[in-house]
């Protein structure tokens, strides 16, 4: 009988925990990130897994215990105390209208007044996203505690819009000043994660002094996206076992797995990992081989 994986744009923790057969655990990833540096960016391409490792960490800071029981940091001396968590996702949205700042702001503000909202708040909010984030975050760390940031996909107006310069640059100032608050407000931020595709020198969050930690191509973080050898090996043993006799046995199974899923490489130490939804969609797929995983 076929298990039940998480196909289908599954991004949120609670609901893979719940649900699902099967989860390759990243939490000793997040327990040593957060313990080591304040602010964080990672770049991955799409579908290795951000969304979920960002609703990971929301989990993680609101205190969510039972959900990661069993994981690798429920054996840690993570405190488990409850943060209030701004999530910010920009992974979606077309803002290549001429009208492409004004939806970048309506959906900034949306998130900022539902995330408000969530915290049982009543903020003044106006029309700049930079002062409404910036009321939000004194504003739970004046009431609450010290806030937990996380942006998905922050690079996402900006990647929409690059064929149309002039949007792109109004786009690109608004985004400056709504990530400068999170340098000018440090003190009242407990933790930041800031995800993207790629790197925009000149987005405020990557210039100046206290620039996130950019792990993107840190040894110790290749594999904090994407399935390594021994993490297919061990989470998917079932369906590497059902499938086998297909491809000839264990090994040749595996070799072709390798071949066709398992090239990318996140680190100067050749350490390669497999594109999560490529896996995924091969075992669901009654392990028919695809090449195209975009």
């Amino acid at each position: 009988m076929k298990r039940k994986l998480p196909i289908g744009g599954v991004q949120t923790f609670s609901h893979l925990r719940e649900k699902y057969d099967v989860y390759v655990d990243k939490t000793m990833f997040i327990y040593e990130m957060a313990s080591r540096y304040k602010a964080v960016f990672l770049s991955r391409p799409r579908r290795f897994g951000k969304s979920l490792l960002c609703s990971t960490i929301a989990s993680l800071f609101q205190g969510q215990k039972d959900l990661f029981e069993g994981l690798a940091i429920s054996k840690t001396d993570w405190e488990w105390k409850e943060y209030p968590v701004i999530h910010i996702d920009l992974s979606s949205g077309n803002f290549t209208e001429s009208n492409g700042l004004s939806i970048l702001r309506e959906k900034l503000n949306f998130m900022l007044k539902h995330c408000a909202q969530n915290h049982g708040l009543n903020i003044d909010f106006g029309e700049h996203p930079f002062l409404n984030f910036t009321k939000l975050i004194t504003e739970l760390s004046g009431t609450i505690d010290k806030a937990v940031i996380i942006i998905d996909e922050y690079d996402n107006p900006l990647l929409n819009t690059i064929d149309k310069p002039e949007i792109n640059k109004d786009i690109r100032e608004e985004l400056k000043g709504f990530f400068s608050v999170i340098k000018q407000y440090d003190a009242h931020i407990q933790f930041a994660f800031v995800t993207g595709i790629t790197k925009f020198a000149q987005v405020s969050v990557f210039s100046g002094f206290n620039q996130p930690k950019d792990i993107s191509m840190a040894a110790d973080y290749c594999d904090i996206c994407g399935i390594t050898q021994e993490e297919l090996e061990k989470n998917f043993a079932p369906e590497i076992d059902m499938y086998a006799s297909k491809y000839g046995g264990r090994e040749n199974y595996l070799n072709k797995l390798r071949e066709y899923y398992n090239g990318y490489f996140f680190t100067e130490d050749k350490k390669s990992v497999y594109n999560t939804y490529g896996i995924l969609n091969h075992f669901d797929s009654d392990a028919k081989f695809v090449k195209d995983v975009s």
